[in-house]
């Protein structure tokens, strides 16, 4: 799926599991779940996310900046996110970050931050981002490695193409949603 999709469809979950806290915590939950949600394309190097962070939008560089990332924050012990980051450069598209494990890594970094901020909801709404985004590109034709690293993908059996009708359609129809809660949250 597209980047833009993915977003769509996490801000219309991350709404859906965060309408009834504050306003302010339902947009923690939509931000996050959103962020979630790009999360996994991270590995892509013109990735809507990477194409904030990289200067030049390809794999050498992708590689090099998420290597030194890593070694960088396992020098300041966060020994996970070091690890993540290297695995981040290595890797192709669709490979960790499409994966049990990747999903299990970054989830467990969310879970510290949490942990040590109070934001138990916020958390939520990351991993429902994450989720969606995972099953939302194993109904893709390219499908997922879920069970990386064994080199083999999984996917939905009537599988949708990336940008083709069927998507843009579950574009739309996140979008409308997404309005419609909205609206209905705004007059309550």
């Amino acid at each position: 799926m597209t980047g833009k999709t993915h977003m769509m469809i996490g801000a219309a979950a991350g709404i859906t599991f965060g309408m009834n806290t504050s306003i302010e915590t339902t947009i923690g939950v939509i931000g996050a779940a959103i962020f979630g949600a790009l999360l996994p394309d991270i590995d892509h190097p013109k990735s809507k996310l990477n194409q904030r962070i990289l200067f030049s939008n390809n794999k050498l560089t992708k590689l090099i900046t998420y290597s030194l990332l890593g070694v960088i924050m396992y020098y300041f012990d966060f020994k996970l996110l070091g690890l993540v980051c290297v695995l981040v450069g290595l890797s192709t598209h669709r490979g960790i970050t499409h994966s049990i494990l990747g999903y299990l890594m970054f989830s467990a970094i969310a879970y510290k931050i949490a942990a040590e901020n109070g934001l138990w909801e916020v958390y939520k709404g990351f991993n429902i981002g994450y989720i969606t985004h995972l099953i939302g590109d194993f109904i893709t034709i390219k499908g997922i490695k879920v069970f990386w690293p064994l080199d083999f993908k999984i996917k939905f059996p009537v599988p949708i193409k990336t940008d083709g009708i069927v998507e843009h359609f579950i574009l739309t129809a996140s979008f409308m949603y997404f309005i419609s809660i909205m609206v209905t949250y705004m007059n309550h």
